[in-house]
């Protein structure tokens, strides 16, 4: 039996740590371990994802739909080239991602706040980061599609390990931040489209709280994206590092 007000607090805690450098994943997974939520996890959280894909595509609705209405196929490419490593090591990991423990993911934790350190840092010598969306080469991709494919190990942070990948490619702050959410948007659909699928017999019998979870990740997600845009801004993900080292050493002892 589900309980809506799970739903409504996971889907809460999804829309706010997906986009927030703090790992989704890791946060949800021990959420749900205090909760005790025994529903099926690997479809809710599928569900929450596909909430916070929605977030992006109405916050970057005109740059999505400036991609095909001037048919910028080069970042088309570039994107589609950035999700290869990223779904081959997800591929990969599949199997270490279900046994990982809550420890790991605080280690996870500091791993994602030193990475934060270090991309606050590149925000503040903007000198150097002079790429545009359409400079971004192959190589720059495959090596920003690696480092995101790494984030989905739990604790380890999709969003801050991507803008770390990009600005250390010398993306401009601004080019790396919107490149960062246009490339989740098929990294994230094409992992949890497959879960429905796999699931849709269940998805059947838990539509209504499956669709609550997609709406209330959706509104976070939107809030989430806009402060994180401005904290980016203000070389602020200090913040965030700051978070996770604390949390990260309190799951690790427990």
């Amino acid at each position: 039996m589900v309980n809506y007000w799970q739903i409504i607090l996971l889907g809460a805690v999804q829309g706010l740590t997906e986009f927030f450098p703090i790992s989704s994943s890791g946060h949800l997974a021990i959420i749900q371990h205090f909760i005790n939520f025994s529903a099926n996890n690997l479809l809710v959280d599928t569900f929450l994802h596909l909430g916070t894909v929605l977030s992006i595509i109405i916050v970057f609705w005109s740059d999505i739909k400036s991609i095909f209405t001037q048919k910028k196929w080069h970042l088309i490419w570039i994107i589609a080239i950035a999700c290869i490593p990223t779904a081959i090591i997800g591929f990969c990991l599949e199997n270490i991602i279900n046994t990982i423990s809550l420890q790991m993911i605080g280690i996870g934790f500091i791993i994602t706040s030193i990475i934060l350190l270090i991309s606050n840092k590149n925000i503040q010598q903007q000198q150097k980061n002079n790429k545009d969306l359409e400079d971004i080469t192959i190589w720059d991709a495959t090596i920003i599609g690696t480092l995101q494919g790494i984030a989905v190990l739990p604790g380890i942070s999709r969003s801050g390990t991507t803008l770390y990948a990009s600005l250390s490619r010398n993306l401009k702050p601004q080019t790396a931040f919107k490149f960062t959410f246009l490339l989740a948007i098929p990294v994230i659909l094409g992992a949890n489209i497959l879960e429905i699928i796999k699931n849709f017999t269940l998805f059947k019998s838990l539509r209504v709280e499956l669709l609550l979870g997609l709406i209330i990740s959706c509104l976070f997600g939107i809030i989430s994206i806009k402060m994180l845009k401005y904290m980016f801004k203000e070389s602020k993900l200090w913040y965030f590092s700051i978070y996770l080292i604390i949390l990260g050493i309190f799951i690790i002892m427990i």
